[in-house]
């Protein structure tokens, strides 16, 4: 008995050591590909024209939020400076069992369809997600519409949805797209520097290195955008966990494999910029 548990621990602390090996082994390899090819991944990142020629994707801008009156109205703002035709996209706001006048803010903006939504416990944002597929615009359209997930913190740069066209738009196209998020409030604090940080290894060294070798990118929660058949499946999924990105970013990976997943990993494209934790 004594010898089995020996053995049991002994295979679990190689197991642990080869995962602590393998994990910086990649952080490693990420971080040389990187700097060898610096200027290569620089460019995948680089703006293209941002000409409205030939544009023709709906966009449906779904922004789930709880108390978030102080800062919708900078989301909003910026939704209404996007270089992008009107009537190519719609802005919903799920205002979820919200106590403060963030229903009111969202009624108030030029073209912003809000749903409100009150339960008698507490909610998530996977519930949320949940409360609005089949309630979105644009539904039965073909070709289906784009639903992009952006939280209450974050403003969206100019040519965010032009850029995103130009992924959804090429034939084979990803069905599921990621966003380049930054730290707009980088220097405020401690914590936010180690976020910003944080990001920039991320979405750079790691997310480019990944873009440049061809490989699907990770799915952030926020920032990512699908088409709305495929938004419509993932909110159906039952989420066990506060993190609906990894299941869903796993429920995707299982069907890539499968060969169900219509054209391939999710893609890295369109920048935006969000608040840090503080």
């Amino acid at each position: 008995m004594h010898q089995a548990l020996t053995s049991t621990l002994t295979l679990v602390w190689y197991f642990v050591q080869a995962y602590v090996l393998g994990s910086c082994l990649y952080a490693i390899s990420s971080a040389g590909i990187f700097l060898l090819f610096y200027n290569k991944i620089k460019r995948l990142f680089t703006r293209s024209d941002a000409s409205t020629t030939g544009i023709s994707t709906r966009f449906v801008l779904l922004i789930p939020a709880h108390n978030e009156a102080r800062l919708l109205p900078g989301l909003l703002a910026s939704i209404q400076r996007l270089k992008y035709p009107a009537e190519l996209y719609k802005t919903v706001v799920i205002a979820d069992n919200c106590t403060d006048n963030t229903a009111a803010i969202a009624k108030r903006a030029r073209g912003v369809l809000c749903l409100e939504r009150t339960t008698p416990d507490r909610s998530d944002k996977a519930q949320a997600l949940q409360y609005a597929s089949g309630k979105l615009p644009f539904q039965g359209d073909s070709p289906e519409a784009v639903v992009c997930i952006i939280d209450a913190d974050c403003a969206l740069a100019d040519d965010y949805l032009l850029e995103l066209d130009k992924m959804y738009s090429q034939p084979g196209a990803a069905s599921v797209v990621q966003s380049f998020r930054s730290v707009s409030n980088a220097f405020e604090s401690d914590v936010t520097i180690l976020d910003a940080a944080a990001e920039a290894l991320r979405q750079w060294v790691l997310l480019g290195t990944r873009k440049l070798l061809g490989q699907g990118a990770f799915l952030l929660g926020l920032g990512c955008s699908m088409r709305q058949s495929v938004f419509d499946e993932l909110a159906a999924l039952p989420v066990t966990s506060l993190a609906e990105d990894k299941e869903w970013k796993i429920h995707l990976t299982k069907k890539h494999a499968r060969g169900l997943l219509p054209h391939g990993s999710p893609e890295l494209r369109g920048r935006m910029r969000c608040k840090g934790v503080s």
